[in-house]
């Protein structure tokens, strides 16, 4: 059974982005640029090959589900800033669950969350 919340939500930007860009069709002999999130175009930095190297024998292992507490705290500052949300209305433990992309939050979302 779904959250009956999730009907309410709306697309996120990037839906809206893409429906919209659908129907446009570049200019001859123009190139677009591709600017799609989580789809690099480009070498990645420096220093992000330097941190993996120093960090590779961390890769391979799945991290924690419920994220560090510090994570989650930051997670719920940025949210409550954001939507300008009263304290105390969510709660940094019940509430927040951290997971590994977009996709992967419906499905964790939408089997629970019963309206306070």
């Amino acid at each position: 059974m779904l959250n009956d919340r999730i009907d309410t939500m709306a697309p996120s930007a990037f839906m809206r982005l893409d429906a919209m860009m659908a129907e446009l069709e570049p200019a001859p002999g123009v190139t677009p640029a591709i600017l799609t999130l989580g789809d690099p175009q480009f070498p990645p930095p420096r220093f992000i090959l330097d941190a993996f190297e120093e960090n590779h024998a961390m890769f391979g292992r799945y991290t924690s589900t419920d994220g560090t507490p510090e994570y989650r705290q930051a997670v719920l500052d940025l949210v409550t800033g954001i939507y300008g949300l009263p304290e105390g209305m969510i709660d940094r433990d019940r509430d927040i669950l951290p997971v590994a992309g977009t996709a992967r939050r419906h499905g964790h979302a939408a089997p629970g969350g019963d309206p306070p």
